[in-house]
């Protein structure tokens, strides 16, 4: 039998050994919600149910950055961009909403402000028919776009119809007014917006400025390192709380070592140089 099937064999065991366990046996409290139903979902986010897979433990870790900045600073809405297409940023956004939504007090909204090439709605698995495109051109109300998703604590604004003039849209006061309005419409509200790469579409940069943080997400080693200081330069204006280094192998091989005291390893890597500097003065202030 190969170390492979030996493996496989283990954890075939220990599962069966789990679930024929007293039920009065205590086992730690695991603070994650798994929707009654997965249907339709994209399946590149269901990792983030399970609370030892690799990427799920390094959007807690996220998380934990977002929900500081909250209690700091009131800072409760975060535009998701990359440089490029194609690095993870819709994955990045969605996972991380779905994230938040599993903590204990937090709801959270996403808006797919992706007027050029939207995703969420695929990937969530609801119906796009109205969205944030109809909202600002006035031929919906916000209640009309708002959609509760398959998971708890979780609502979405898809893009909706696409429009000819996306980035008229994003800049437009209507724009300006509704990102106020989705940050203090419920109590304990993170917004998170997905929107287009930064590099040689406007829409980002101009809603970086309407939000109060922005996450940047990588491909490591395939952004062209031009690229990312092209997307910074371009988000000056914003605050970055952080880097998303997506597909960064190197880091989960190294934590893969310590598998057996952590019990999960760890599949993506962050970086947190860019908007931690920024905010040091801030931070001296409040205390």
């Amino acid at each position: 039998m190969s170390r492979i099937e030996q493996a496989l064999s283990k954890a075939a065991q220990e599962r069966t050994s789990a679930k024929s366990s007293s039920p009065n046996q205590s086992s730690p409290p695991v603070n994650v919600f798994v929707p009654n139903s997965l249907t339709g979902i994209d399946p590149r986010l269901i990792a983030i149910f399970s609370v030892n897979s690799l990427a799920a433990e390094q959007y807690r870790q996220l998380r934990t950055k977002i929900i500081r900045a909250k209690r700091l600073f009131s800072h409760n809405s975060f535009l998701v961009s990359s440089a490029l297409p194609g690095e993870g940023k819709t994955v990045t956004a969605i996972c991380l909403a779905i994230t938040i939504a599993q903590g204990l007090q937090d709801t959270v909204i996403i808006v797919d402000s992706d007027l050029r090439k939207p995703s969420v709605h695929k990937m969530l698995g609801i119906n796009s028919a109205k969205g944030l495109s109809d909202y600002l051109m006035g031929k919906a109300n916000l209640e009309e776009v708002i959609i509760k998703t398959k998971i708890d604590k979780l609502s979405a604004i898809p893009a909706g119809t696409l429009p000819s003039n996306p980035s008229e849209l994003i800049s437009s006061d209507k724009m300006g007014k509704l990102v106020p309005e989705l940050k203090t419409r419920y109590q304990n509200r993170i917004v998170i917006f997905d929107s287009p790469p930064i590099v040689s579409i406007t829409d980002s940069v101009i809603l970086s400025q309407k939000v109060d943080e922005v996450v940047l997400v990588i491909y490591a080693n395939h952004t062209p390192k031009e690229a990312v200081m092209d997307a910074v330069a371009e988000l000056s204006g914003a605050t970055i709380t952080g880097v998303v280094l997506n597909q960064f192998d190197n880091l989960s091989r190294y934590y893969r070592k310590y598998k057996y005291k952590y019990k999960y390893g760890y599949g993506y890597g962050y970086g947190y140089g860019y908007g931690d500097s920024a905010r040091q003065g801030r931070e001296k202030k409040v205390k």
